[in-house]
């Protein structure tokens, strides 16, 4: 039984008002009179039962890197405008550096020199954050994460480099273990503008917007871009899953495969993507998963969308005409 108060009564809407605009102290303290271990047991909470949402601290909302930010909105929902002439967004997502495959993240830098796409968007969990999780992890890494954010620098100045397109980040459930760890383990530090993930990314460095982790981006009003949190058995089924989630048209990443799912009503077609990724196949910390390889590139005309899945098979594709191994 929730411990919190009933919806819609005097009490739940002073504890909502005080929880949205109090600061971090004060939510522990609100845990604590409330009976939870942890902030974080307490916000995950206050979402399920009153869909209540913390706003991000505004000193960091004025941070450079979101001054001319061209993604719109704040909270879950934000919006992109590509305009009405033909745009086009290279999709990569689950990177997962250190555990990334580096011939495949050169090859899609290729493409990227060669396609010179008007958008790349980084679906989250670009970085692995092996070394904070929360699950068992091998104490040998432990102390690797300044490498890990350096080589993640890196391969995002090298992505930055191969073109001249606009770039946003949507960040996956893998960015969002900082904000964790540093919830559970150091409550204290996590005010600190210079440990917020942009800053440890070089973000505003880059020149790449940002969407925060379980928010969605919606193109042109029309397609949903979001990482995603859902994992399903076969190929095409956490596509369907989104489409009963969510419903309309988009993308997601997270399940490391390939698939889509499209359902026709009367003349109207919609429909779900499963984007899959660009890590290593054979990772040290799961065996033989059914995992794929690749990217996608979606062709924007007005409010008009075309989906275009590149499966890498050991290293190999083709990509509008050309072999690219």
């Amino acid at each position: 039984m929730s411990r919190l108060p009933e919806k819609d009564t005097a009490e739940s809407d002073n504890l909502i008002k005080t929880y949205l605009t109090c600061n971090s102290p004060t939510v522990d303290k609100l845990a604590e009179q409330y009976g939870y271990a942890d902030r974080r047991n307490f916000t995950d909470a206050m979402r399920r039962r009153y869909g209540a949402r913390r706003e991000r601290n505004p000193i960091r909302q004025e941070a450079p890197e979101l001054k001319n930010s061209f993604i719109k909105g704040t909270g879950k929902a934000l919006a992109l405008d590509v305009g009405k002439e033909c745009k086009e967004i290279l999709i990569i997502n689950d990177l997962h550096i250190p555990y990334h495959d580096p011939i495949t993240v050169s090859l899609v830098i290729k493409v990227i020199k060669d396609l010179q796409p008007d958008y790349i968007c980084l679906n989250g969990d670009i970085i692995d954050f092996y070394n904070i999780s929360r699950f068992s992890t091998d104490p040998s890494r432990r102390l690797s994460l300044q490498d890990d954010l350096d080589l993640t620098r890196c391969i995002l100045r090298e992505i930055k480099e191969a073109s001249n397109a606009k770039i946003f980040m949507c960040a996956g459930n893998h960015e969002d273990r900082l904000r964790a760890y540093l919830w559970n383990k150091a409550p204290e530090l996590s005010e600190l503008r210079a440990l917020d993930i942009r800053r440890q990314l070089g973000l505003d460095i880059f020149g790449i917007d940002y969407a925060p982790y379980d928010s969605i981006v919606k193109v042109n009003d029309i397609f949903k871009i979001e990482h995603g949190d859902s994992v399903s058995k076969h190929s095409g089924w956490t596509a369907k899953a989104m489409y009963e989630k969510r419903g309309g048209c988009g993308i997601v990443g997270h399940s490391h495969r390939f698939g889509s799912h499209l359902k026709t009503i009367d003349d109207d077609t919609q429909g779900w993507y499963e984007n899959a990724c660009l890590c290593d196949l054979n990772p040290e910390y799961v065996k033989n998963p059914n995992w794929q390889q690749g990217f996608a590139v979606v062709t924007f005309i007005n409010k008009r969308f075309f989906v275009q899945q590149v499966p890498i098979i050991k290293h190999k594709f083709v990509f509008r005409g050309k072999l690219y191994e």
